[in-house]
Parts: structure tokens; C-alpha cells; sequence
């Protein structure tokens, strides 16, 4: 285990500037602890977040400071959304979406074959009716999926 007691000691080993290990710091990094850095949680962290923290070089850790608190109340202020109903999370809300439309199409697929032995002899009316019917039907099947969708948000 690697641990560095400054910021400038991990730079000397390291070569990481010390302006991009505030950065890391005040990005919420893991492997700080106090002025201690733990460089193999570190380490991985700022490695993969390099271009990230790069255009936060050279601001001040008390601005850092600040965007961090920002950003932690605009996510707080989200899971309170969620938790109150007023936020869908998209990847739900289009994966809802998407197997509503493959089975809406699945009815609309099956409608013509089964639609047009039963229009022989009909009036335009009667056919309407038929049609009118599976209409009902897709917007029933629409209904109660989100009726169970909205209820698993609960």
C-alpha cells in the first residue's frame, strides 16, 4: 500500500500536479484521508477521471468546494424528486416505452390476418366497428401496463 503524507510528496513520486490532486480531492476521490493520500485508491481514480479534472486545474479548493456542495444538492434534490414522485428515470421510462410499442406492434402485426376473413360480406360500418375494437384494445393493453408501471414506482 502506497500512502503519500502531502500533496507534494505524491507529486515528487508521482508526477500528478498538485493543482490536479486538489482537483481529485475535491472531486470526492477516494484515497484521501485528511493530507494523506492513498495512492492505489487514488491513483486508478485520477487516472481515469484525468480529463475530467483537468479543466478544474488551477481553480481554487474553495471554489472546488462549492461546485462539489452544488453538485451534491442538485443530487439530493433529485432523489427527493424521485422519492416524491416527480421524477421518472429515463432508462425506465424507455424501456416502458420500448415493450409497449413491440407489443402494440405485435397486435397491429396479427390485426390484418385476423381482420379481413372476418370482413367478407360486412358493411363498411361493421368493419369500422372491427377495427374500432382492436383500437380499444391496444389503448386498453397501453392502460393497464402503465397503471402496473406507475404502481411499481410506488
Amino acid at each position: 500500500m502506497t500512502t503519500y503524507e502531502s500533496m507534494g510528496e505524491c507529486f515528487e513520486a508521482t508526477g500528478v500536479s498538485k493543482s490536479t490532486l486538489k482537483a481529485a480531492k475535491a472531486k470526492s476521490c477516494p484515497g484521501f484521508r485528511g493530507h494523506r493520500i492513498d495512492w492505489d485508491l487514488a491513483g486508478p481514480w485520477i487516472e481515469k477521471n484525468k480529463d475530467n479534472l483537468d479543466k478544474w486545474v488551477g481553480v481554487s479548493l474553495e471554489e472546488l468546494r462549492k461546485i462539489k456542495l452544488q453538485e451534491d444538492i442538485e443530487n439530493v434534490k433529485l432523489q427527493n424528486q424521485k422519492l416524491r414522485k416527480l421524477y421518472l428515470d429515463p432508462t425506465e421510462v424507455s424501456n416502458f416505452l420500448i415493450s409497449m410499442s413491440v407489443a402494440q406492434s405485435a397486435i397491429l402485426k396479427k390485426m390484418p390476418k385476423e381482420l379481413a376473413p372476418r370482413c367478407a360480406g360486412k358493411s363498411v360500418g361493421e368493419i369500422e366497428q372491427m377495427i374500432e375494437a382492436g383500437t380499444i384494445e391496444v389503448f386498453q393493453m397501453f392502460k393497464v401496463s402503465m397503471e402496473a408501471f406507475m404502481t411499481q414506482k410506488d
